[in-house]
């Protein structure tokens, strides 16, 4: 709802579409992965269609988010990067659908089901660490441009702070590699969409 009032505001402009699509990204990341833990142990397969849709919003959530990060700074110094994960990220989506190479099997853990990742997971790891590292620097040092408008500057520190404030999600993918932590990445996310979305109005 929240990427829905930002595009509503003002739809013409990149920046508000380019969150709500992040936003949609995530809406069906947390919609997933809750129903997955609520279905019962029989409906395996089930579970499995869900966590690969979930994968699926969780690799091109990347790519908006990158791209916003340009978009508020006015720079298009990581757009290559941009452009080259659009083409990753539908790579790893590949994987997730058409091998066993991203999710192998699912963990059922105390809050129920959970992917096991195959091999290429750490080069998605790579990839997407590469990627919050881009856009860190890309906010952090807009944020104390000079040359740009204060409230680009401030827009940008705001946004940093979001970014900032989002990482831990990252605990998210250690049930991954079979520990039977409960993901709480979702709380991180929710604070960080309010943020980022008050910041871009």
């Amino acid at each position: 709802f929240l990427g829905l009032f930002v595009l509503l505001r003002n739809i013409a402009r990149p920046i508000n579409r380019t969150f709500s699509a992040f936003s949609f990204l995530t809406a069906i990341w947390l919609l997933t992965t809750s129903v997955t833990y609520s279905i019962g142990s029989n409906r395996k397969a089930t579970a499995f269609f869900l966590m690969r849709l979930s994968y699926t919003a969780v690799v091109f959530m990347v790519v908006p988010y990158l791209r916003l990060s340009m978009l508020v700074v006015r720079s298009s110094r990581i757009e290559p990067w941009v452009k080259l994960s659009i083409a990753i990220a539908t790579f790893f989506v590949g994987t997730v659908w058409l091998t066993d190479w991203f999710i192998e099997d699912l963990y059922q853990y105390h809050f129920g089901f959970y992917p096991n990742v195959g091999w290429i997971h750490p080069l998605f790891l790579l990839w997407l660490g590469v990627s919050i590292l881009l856009i860190h620097l890309v906010l952090f040092f807009g944020s104390r441009q000079k040359n740009l408008d204060p409230h680009v500057r401030n827009q940008a520190k705001y946004i940093w702070f979001a970014f900032i404030t989002v990482t831990p999600v990252v605990v998210d993918f250690i049930p991954n590699y079979g520990v039977d932590l409960y993901p709480s990445g979702f709380i991180f996310v929710l604070g960080f969409a309010g943020v980022t979305a008050y910041a871009i109005l």
